[in-house]
């Protein structure tokens, strides 16, 4: 069936749907279960009650987690839950997938033992008892950006990722390079049994090295090929981890066991019947990390968030609509566990995926579990909206239905990047505790830049993007349309989310700010791009009205009212750093030199000047800075059609730097605004003209 958004009003509207649909939809009566003890290996938790990994990106760059890092840690063992199991952690340095990713090492450890303290105490003062902590150590393979840009390390070329972020052959990594992550694997369970951690988990799922090499069918030697070999790097990291393990330090692993890719390019699938879930070697793999490696316990995904993100996490609104309606997902994931549960019933299995289903998705939780298709439900994206999930369940019995994750929509590389939206008081009382740890590193940043699908606009998204800012991209065209440039951020390993619309349209302005706020949570830059030239060159005496207003309605009236949206918006928030916001107006040396045959885009951009010095003056004494940059001759879609001309005022010397502008130019120049390098000025302007400004005689 087609796909369709969430809109079940009450329970029975839901089992409704599931039976339209054919599926069978897990659905106690109660929640009681998920408030009874779990039990595996030596350990016994609470509950039944878990935290999905889920990167927040806001770690240090040595890799020690900020203080925002622990206050999401923190209030999550606050909420009640069992078992937090800690995002992604990388093992080595290459292995990043950003400057902000965590990074364990024996130089930050101490910063670690904070925090994992300071978690635990949250828990036992709050509830009673510490959750259980553990330590997701991953290589990020295809996904790694060290420095802030793609630097892959590939199992083999696969052609459905590489759509989305482009590889070579040279991206591959060699054989002896996997042998020595063995070791590290080793080396990370030590540090995460010091650092305080009650389990390691080596990571094998979506789309990141483990997992690549679980469907490495077409990759010669030794770590490709047989199932053997293809699974071989796993289970060695895990045996190099287990000489770590004791009583109170366990070794575990979150499989991926099916990746939505056909043979030869997924895991958990047959030659010859598609994509249709085959999951033979996922069970075997399971059986004999419980048989032959004395592992306990699991957790279970499918999919790869990056590229068939609908099988990791359904949803309503996406970088693309899935040709199935999301409750498929649902029940191909919650059942994929379960017949793996059912094949090897001695191994504890935690379950991932639940929130799609909002305020049922305790119920659902409740009933995988009484049906014996899971032992736990680990919970991602509600655990970002309601940490106190968990007491809610165990003081009513029920999830309180206002704090439910709304899952309209997901974004860009990594769909779900933490917000604080933490009360003073809470933020207090966590620097008390965590005095020492962090030295207050900011949370991650969101700029939106409008008209961001392609030329300027884009090259602003990219830089913003690599500059470490979560980008919303605001134009006109549906998604689908602008993919083919929008795959650049993709690529770069950028978080971004696309919203379309007009600025000049009173509610697509409302929308856009409302939607980034439920997408990241705050906005800390503003681009104002947007703008287009008239239609048709007209002399100055035979323009017409229709023209005027409409160039002046989407240049000057939208970044004028949007501006004011936004810095209300920013007015709202706290502050982070050393300023409140920055907005960037991007206007043109058109502002001030005569265009006979587009007035109306000059007295536009001359409306943008103004704009630029009137919120810079409201703006300045509340912390936010206001600039203006002036592009000259780019080379833009807005500016082939008059190329031949502007190639020869080049070439007569009419630029003192004697070449077209590229957007990238106008894109350094918005990088330096943003930053904190420019601190006690605001209202001015930048040319980015080639010195065409300059006048000379």
């Amino acid at each position: 069936m087609q796909h369709e958004r969430f809109h079940y009003r009450t329970l029975d509207e839901l089992k409704e749907k599931a039976k339209e649909l054919e599926i069978q939809l897990p659905l106690a009566k109660d929640t009681k279960i998920l408030m009874t003890p779990y039990t595996f290996g030596h350990v016994t938790l609470p509950n039944r009650v878990g935290i999905a990994p889920m990167e927040g990106a806001d770690g240090l760059p040595d890799g020690s987690p900020s203080e925002l890092t622990v206050n999401r840690y923190v209030r999550e063992a606050e909420g009640g839950s069992g078992m937090i199991w800690f995002e992604a952690i990388s093992i080595v340095p290459e292995g990043r997938s950003s400057l902000h990713q965590l990074m364990l090492t024996r130089d930050n450890l101490d910063a670690y033992k904070k925090m994992t303290e300071a978690v635990k105490e949250a828990g036992r003062r709050a509830n009673g008892f510490a959750p259980y902590l553990v330590m997701q150590a991953n290589h990020s393979g295809r996904y790694s950006n060290p420095q802030g840009k793609p630097a892959p390390m590939i199992a083999y070329r696969h052609p459905e990722y590489e759509k989305l972020r482009k590889a070579d052959d040279s991206c591959i990594v060699s054989d002896d390079y996997l042998k020595s992550l063995e070791e590290k694997f080793g080396e990370a369970a030590w540090l995460a049994r010091e650092a305080g951690f009650d389990a390691v988990d080596i990571k094998s799922c979506h789309g990141y090295l483990l997992a690549e090499l679980s469907s490495a069918y077409i990759r010669p030697g030794m770590y490709g090929g047989s199932f053997e070999n293809r699974t071989r790097l796993l289970r060695n990291g895990i045996q190099a981890a287990k000489a770590y393990e004791t009583d109170q330090f366990l070794v575990t692993a979150r499989i991926g066991i099916y990746d939505g890719f056909a043979y030869p390019y997924g895991f958990g699938v047959k030659e010859g019947e598609g994509i249709i879930p085959n999951l033979e070697e996922p069970i075997r793999l399971i059986r004999e990390l419980h048989e032959d490696y004395q592992m306990p316990m699991v957790n279970l995904t499918m999919g790869n968030p990056y590229v068939s993100i609908h099988v990791t996490r359904p949803y309503d609104m996406g970088k693309y609509i899935p040709d199935e309606h999301p409750l498929y997902g649902i029940a191909r994931m919650i059942h994929g566990i379960g017949e793996v549960k059912k094949a090897v019933p001695q191994m504890a299995i935690s379950a991932s995926a639940p929130t799609y289903l909002r305020q049922y998705s305790d119920l659902y939780a409740a009933g995988a579990i009484e049906e014996g298709l899971c032992d736990q439900m680990l919970f991602g994206r509600l655990s970002f909206a309601d940490p106190d999930f968990p007491n809610q369940i165990r003081d009513t019995g029920r999830i309180d239905r206002k704090g439910v994750c709304d899952m309209r929509k997901v974004r860009g590389s990594d769909p779900c990047r933490e917000t604080d939206r933490m009360c003073g008081e809470k933020s207090r009382k966590l620097s008390e505790i965590l005095s020492g740890i962090s030295g207050g590193e900011s949370m991650k940043q969101t700029a939106i830049v409008t008209g961001g699908s392609r030329g300027i606009g884009l090259a602003i998204a990219k830089q913003l993007g690599l500059d470490g800012y979560q980008v919303v991209v605001f134009a006109t065209k549906p998604l689908e349309d602008c993919m083919e440039h929008l795959k650049e951020l993709e690529e770069a390993g950028i978080t971004w989310h696309y919203i379309s619309g007009t600025i000049d349209n009173r509610e697509d302005r409302k929308r856009l700010v409302e939607e980034t706020i439920e997408t990241f949570g705050r906005i800390d830059v503003l681009v104002n791009n947007a703008g287009v030239a008239p239609l048709v060159r007209a002399d100055l005496l035979e323009m017409t009205e229709e023209s005027y207003d409409r160039v002046m309605g989407i240049n000057a009236k939208g970044t004028m009212f949007l501006t004011q949206l936004v810095a209300n918006q920013m007015l709202k928030q706290e502050v982070i750093g050393r300023k409140r916001g920055t907005i960037v107006n991007v206007g043109s040396c058109s502002a001030e030199v005569s265009s006979i045959s587009r007035g109306e885009y000059c007295i536009s951009k001359s409306a943008i000047a103004m704009i630029t010095k009137l919120f810079a003056d409201r703006l300045a004494g509340e912390g936010i800075l206001v600039h203006e940059v002036r592009p000259g001759v780019i080379m833009t879609d807005m500016t082939s059609t008059v190329k031949e001309k502007y190639d020869r005022l080049i070439a007569e010397g009419t630029f003192p730097i004697p070449r077209w502008g590229t957007p990238e130019d106008v894109a350094g120049a918005v990088s330096a605004l943003c930053s904190d390098q420019f601190l006690y000025t605001t209202g001015n302007y930048i040319d980015i003209d080639g010195g065409f400004h300059i006048k000379r005689l």
